[in-house]
């Protein structure tokens, strides 16, 4: 029986798992992934942004989480030679009725602890040629990231410190009581004492 069982081998999982590994190294904890490798949906597809927190509500969690998991995942990237980069963001008015928000998000992005710098018409087509805009907001804390990479890293990571993780196995159902979970795939059975899906 396991501490621990896992339904999802992307991004979200993985991480998951190295939160309480990192925090219970005692845990016993398997993953179970239903595609025949890890980070193939949502994980391996995305943008790559890693976000700045420039858009949320200074003060709110989103804003909070938003502005340190930037910094830990580019902390994270350098402490496993994964390649990153943080090439910032610009964020462009392309009308007149577009400048208040401007405004709006460079005070939140300033309150969330962020560089945020007002640029003119000429300073963007100086950054960024093609872009068409009357202004804009540079954002230097962006970056960009392969979330595929950082997910093969977590893998081996979790993988050296005693993590299973099975592929092909698709959950089927998935029972409780008060002592355990019961984990059925298309290929076997798992107990454990919780289930995070």
């Amino acid at each position: 029986m396991y501490s621990h069982i896992i339904i999802g081998g992307g991004i979200v999982g993985l991480a998951t798992a190295y939160a309480i590994q990192k925090h219970n190294s005692d845990a016993s904890i398997l993953i179970l992934e239903k595609e025949r490798e890890l980070a193939a949906h949502q994980t391996g597809r995305n943008s790559g942004v890693i976000h700045s927190g420039v858009y949320y509500k200074p003060g709110s969690k989103k804003a909070e989480l938003a502005t340190r998991g930037s910094q830990r995942m580019m902390t994270f990237c350098k402490k496993h030679g994964i390649e990153y980069e943080q090439c910032g963001k610009v964020i462009v008015a392309t009308n007149q009725s577009e400048l208040e928000y401007l405004d709006i998000l460079q005070k939140r992005g300033t309150k969330n602890g962020l560089n945020v710098r007002k640029m003119s018409r000429e300073e963007l087509r100086e950054l960024e040629p093609h872009v068409n805009g009357i202004k804009a907001l540079h954002v230097l804390e962006a970056g960009i990231v392969s979330y595929k990479k950082v997910a093969d890293v977590l893998a081996e990571l979790l993988i050296e410190r005693d993590v299973e993780i099975l592929l092909g196995e698709c959950v089927t159902d998935i029972k409780t009581d008060t002592k355990k979970c019961s984990v059925d795939t298309n290929n076997s059975s798992f107990e454990s004492e919780f289930v995070i899906n």
